[in-house]
């Protein structure tokens, strides 16, 4: 669907559309309202595709590409490109999927400034660009990408103010041929043999050649190179399919003695044939029939698989670029390769959409515009709007660090990247969880108690005040910083600082809890620990010390720890699995 990126203020419609306008802006518009291309069923042009691959060997492929090449039956070519598509399931599936990646992206249409007139005009060409048959008609277009070149006729319709299209008729590739004389110049075969070709009306056809090689159009497109894998595989597959009828039914014998009458004989043959399917055989008893198995001497049905999967792998090159994307790979790779290959794809579809686009601008849009508004009107411009992936963990964890080095990142940005919108008023918003009692640096800006200023850094940082309720039995000073979290701003030793709360909340309630449980636990832990490891003569030495007096830690000491330790850990896991404020 076209999206206008910059909308018409005061669009200026023609009452009624004018040939006449259209004539002046040097276009010959007898044919634009009728098909001067329609096929043929005793002529050149015919409305069948008569090519049969029943007898195509290699030989016949190569003279129908050498065909091509010199100009003298292109045809031909056109005609087993369309059938490749028909046979080769692979094929058909790759080049669904390059063409549907292009057409299926949002049509974007851009004002050629700012002015109103330029804005009116894209807002007519917008439109155009939305109508059903502009639409359908886009995937036709992309068929150069297999063939080399597409042709889309334009029946041109002024029942309505402005010249529109009212019909895109797709034409196949067989009738057309291209000069001999520079292997560039399109002409439309004529009705009948022995008439000259038909000159491309300027402003009646949508013409694409994409640059997919360098050199001739009807040699670039991806079908001349496929159509080798087609071929050969064919071949294996054909192969495969007698491997199968051979190997893989069981075959049914009847025996008879030497000097059986021929009456018997017969209806021997006939109650073998008469079992199942046509593997059966008769013979003398002193007779044999031995099959040998190819796979015992490497071959096999493993073979015509790996080479059928072969064949495939060098399609998705081929067509896409790579293998992971296309699910004919091994599916071995890392998840890095895959973004690798995944990149690839992406570059294709880059080159495809703009190229399409710029076909389309040429072709559709600027005839509608000097058609409607004029010759010396000037053309908006029209891309298609690439759709890329973003990693969004990553783009986070980037964003996290590079505010934090003092980026200036903007919030609309943001939102975009996420899809999130900004919020209704009286919508429910996610919160940050919060712990009941911790400073209000710790709580959502809004939040009763939050402060907005920014926290202040060094050691003349004040501390926030602490509202949790005193029923620990932990020291708080007048000013309602309890004794560790005071001990803590600005201490040369531990350096934990209130300071940094405001930016890690994270950080800033482990700094909290630790403080508290510290209080009561540390000093005596501390003492008890010191003195058991004071005579330590080696690292070791100390290792083992710490062992033995963890093992003979004195009771009181001991329940303590383990009561404060699994405390802190409850109130943890509560609040990060149901948002409980701790």
């Amino acid at each position: 669907m076209a999206v206008r990126k910059i909308k018409a203020k005061n669009p200026a419609r023609p009452k009624k559309a004018s040939p006449a306008a259209a004539t002046a802006a040097g276009f010959q518009t007898t044919t634009f309202g009728q098909e001067i291309a329609q096929p043929a069923l005793f002529g050149v042009r015919l409305p069948y595709n008569p090519f049969s691959s029943a007898f195509l060997d290699p030989l016949k492929l190569g003279n129908i590409l050498n065909g091509a090449a010199m100009m003298s039956a292109p045809w031909d070519y056109a005609q087993m490109a369309e059938v490749l598509e028909e046979k080769d399931l692979t094929y058909r599936n790759l080049i669904g999927q390059r063409k549907m990646a292009v057409t299926s992206l949002p049509l974007i249409v851009e004002a050629y400034d700012g002015t109103p007139e330029a804005q009116s005009v894209a807002d007519a060409v917008d439109e155009m660009l939305q109508s059903d048959c502009v639409q359908s008609a886009l995937i036709n277009v992309a068929d150069a990408i297999s063939k080399g070149m597409s042709a889309q006729e334009i029946v041109w319709s002024t029942d309505g103010p402005l010249w529109t299209p009212a019909e895109i008729i797709s034409r196949p590739m067989w009738h057309f041929e291209y000069s001999r004389a520079d292997g560039r110049t399109l002409f439309l075969r004529p009705t009948q043999f022995g008439e000259p070709p038909i000159a491309i009306v300027p402003g009646k056809w949508i013409i694409h050649q994409p640059v997919l090689k360098t050199g001739s159009p009807i040699r670039s497109g991806l079908a001349f190179i496929a159509c080798w894998s087609w071929l050969l595989k064919s071949m294996a597959e054909k192969d495969w399919v007698i491997f199968c009828e051979i190997f893989g039914q069981p075959i049914r014998t009847g025996k008879y003695k030497k000097g059986t009458r021929a009456e018997d004989i017969a209806v021997l043959r006939q109650a073998v044939q008469s079992i199942g399917t046509d593997m059966a055989a008769v013979f003398e008893e002193s007779m044999q029939i031995e099959f040998i198995n190819a796979a015992k001497n490497g071959g096999g049905p493993a073979l015509y698989r790996e080479f059928c999967e072969y064949q495939n792998d060098q399609l998705s090159k081929l067509i896409l670029g790579q293998t992971l994307t296309s699910g004919t790979g091994d599916g071995k790779g890392s998840y890095s390769l895959g973004k690798v290959h995944k990149h690839v794809l992406d570059t294709i579809v880059k080159s495809d959409a703009r190229e399409l686009a710029a076909t389309i601008r040429r072709d559709l849009v600027t005839t509608f515009v000097k058609l409607n508004f004029g010759e010396n009107t000037p053309v908006p411009g029209v891309y298609f709007q690439l759709i890329e992936s973003t990693d969004l963990v990553g783009l986070a964890t980037s964003l996290e660090k590079l505010t934090n080095v003092g980026l200036e990142v903007p919030q609309d940005w943001v939102r975009e990247q996420y899809g999130i919108p900004h919020p209704a008023e009286g919508d429910k918003l996610l919160a940050p969880i919060t712990a009941a009692g911790l400073p209000s640096a710790l709580k959502t800006p809004g939040e009763a108690g939050a402060t907005d200023a920014p926290a202040k850094t060094g050691p003349d940082a004040e501390a926030l005040p602490d509202t949790k309720p005193n029923t620990t039995g932990a020291e708080y000073t007048a000013d309602g910083i309890s004794s560790s979290v005071a001990h803590s701003r600005g201490c040369p030793v531990h350096s934990h600082s209130l300071a940094h709360l405001g930016e890690d909340k994270i950080d800033g309630l482990v700094s909290v809890l630790f403080g508290e449980w510290e209080e009561t636990i540390s000093a005596p832990i501390k003492d008890y620990l010191t003195k058991a490891v004071e005579h330590a003569t080696s690292a070791d030495d100390m290792a083992e010390r710490l062992k033995k007096a963890v093992k003979h830690m004195p009771r009181d000491i001991y329940d303590e720890v383990v009561r404060k330790t699994a405390v802190a850990r409850a109130k943890v896991r509560l609040a990060g699995q149901s948002g409980a404020e701790i």
